[in-house]
């Protein structure tokens, strides 16, 4: 299978989400998506900014950075945004090239989690009003972080393409 750019990969992502959670039927999923302690209250809680995003984004590129210079590198992150902020937490804490790319950037695991929660939301809530006619943002996206997204948007795909980008970061096992 040919690599996809990350940004493919992310969209393909953030849509997936968005579209599992847009359902109408979907109201008890939300309440669990949004209650305390999950990653989908803190994403939601969380307010983009164009500082944080580069941090994001340094943390993406140093990643697909090791993905090309070491053929065995790979990261495995489920990231149910049901599941508690804390599990997540320790996700990245137990990934150790996440965890120091986290902390180079100069961010917490706790930031970390959330800010990719906020931006996973509204990057899926953005591709879904972009592609599907009279789609709605769904309730569990922040109206401030997706209207971030659409005014940055051309700031943001710079910070996407920044830095050595030689093949996307691998998902699962090692090929």
């Amino acid at each position: 299978m040919p690599r996809q750019s990350a940004d493919y990969i992310v969209r393909l992502v953030l849509a997936i989400l968005t579209l599992s959670s847009c359902r109408s039927e979907a109201s008890d999923r939300l309440d669990a998506y949004l209650a305390p302690g999950t990653v989908g209250r803190a994403g939601y809680e969380y307010r983009l900014s164009m500082p944080e995003l580069a941090k994001w984004y340094a943390i993406l590129h140093e990643l697909e950075d090791s993905s090309a210079s070491n053929v065995s590198f790979h990261v495995k992150f489920d990231f149910p945004a049901d599941s508690t902020l804390d599990s997540q937490i320790r996700v990245v804490d137990g990934i150790p090239a996440l965890k120091n790319a986290v902390r180079r950037a100069g961010l917490s695991s706790r930031e970390y989690v959330a800010l990719t929660a906020a931006l996973v939301g509204a990057a899926a809530a953005s591709t879904v009003a972009d592609t599907v006619p009279g789609s709605k943002a769904p309730k569990n996206v922040h109206p401030s972080n997706l209207a971030f997204l659409r005014r940055h948007a051309a700031e943001v795909e710079a910070l996407a393409r920044r830095g050595p980008r030689a093949a996307a970061p691998r998902v699962g096992r090692a090929s």
